[in-house]
């Protein structure tokens, strides 16, 4: 069966793990603005990053003063509403995600 696409991919593990796994990374299997959350488990913490076509970028979010997302997927949702160059987004999510705060 495939892969429900999500819009993003989710790499999880130490930094010995993640530094390999981004060394060795297929490129060619990524759609443009899709997002990539690291979870490094060494530290416990969360990075986000979009790859515009040609590298991966830093999300892109407005002042935490004015709205911070509390966790990877509204940050990245934050990311795709706040670019003028992704003209369609549809943010799908359960209940109490954020969905209606963020289109707000």
């Amino acid at each position: 069966m495939d892969e429900i696409y999500k819009g993003y991919k989710l790499v999880e593990g130490n930094t010995d793990q993640i530094n390999e796994y981004m060394s060795e990374i297929n490129t060619s299997i990524w759609n443009c603005n899709e997002y990539l959350i690291i979870k490094n488990t060494d530290d416990v913490t969360e990075r986000e990053m979009r790859w515009d076509g040609a590298k991966f970028v830093p999300l892109k979010l407005p002042p935490s003063k004015i709205l911070k997302g509390k966790n990877s997927l509204q940050r990245c949702a934050l990311d795709m509403l706040n670019n003028p160059n992704i003209t369609i987004c549809a943010i799908l999510g359960q209940y109490g995600s954020g969905k209606s705060f963020l289109a707000m």
